[in-house]
């Protein structure tokens, strides 16, 4: 007898769970004196779909509509990125340059990558193991040594 009864609970709650999912808005509408019932909006009658907006607007745009002012702010990002990738670039260029030239003049500088000072001096005479992702480089002829770290040129000693 109680097995049968959980039975029963669970075959009611199966098919309430199923029957859930199931429900709409159903519309009755009214058209030359025949009455229909369809889950659309009749003829004439729309949905409310407003938007309501809690907060405080800006005084000097509450006239301003939302979506030309969220234009406007993406416009700003966007101009904003655009000057610190120009900047960024510009610097980048700047820093290929000085390095462009220490090449040439073979001549290490700091912030100048491990691979154009091993390019310039050829091989090292040996490698000193420092703390800190850094370590030594020393070469032979001439006798130069620069300090790496990160496979940056940090310091270069003369």
């Amino acid at each position: 007898m109680v097995v049968e009864v959980n039975k029963k609970k669970w075959l009611v709650l199966v098919l309430l769970a199923v029957a859930l999912p199931a429900q709409a808005e159903v519309y009755k509408c009214v058209a030359d004196g025949k009455t229909a019932y369809q889950d659309w909006p009749c003829d004439g009658e729309a949905p409310d779909r407003s938007l309501t907006i809690i907060g405080k607007l800006d005084e000097s745009s509450h006239n301003e509509p939302i979506i030309g002012r969220l234009n406007r702010r993406k416009a700003e990002a966007i101009s904003n990125a655009i000057m610190q990738n120009n900047h960024a670039l510009k610097e980048s260029t700047a820093r290929r340059h000085r390095i462009n030239q220490a090449i040439v003049a073979r001549r290490l500088t700091n912030d100048m990558p491990e691979a154009d000072a091993r390019l310039i001096y050829g091989a090292t005479r040996f490698v000193e193991r420092d703390i800190g992702g850094c370590h030594k480089l020393v070469w032979r002829n001439p006798d130069h040594a620069a300090r790496v770290c990160f496979s940056t040129v940090a310091h270069v000693y003369y």
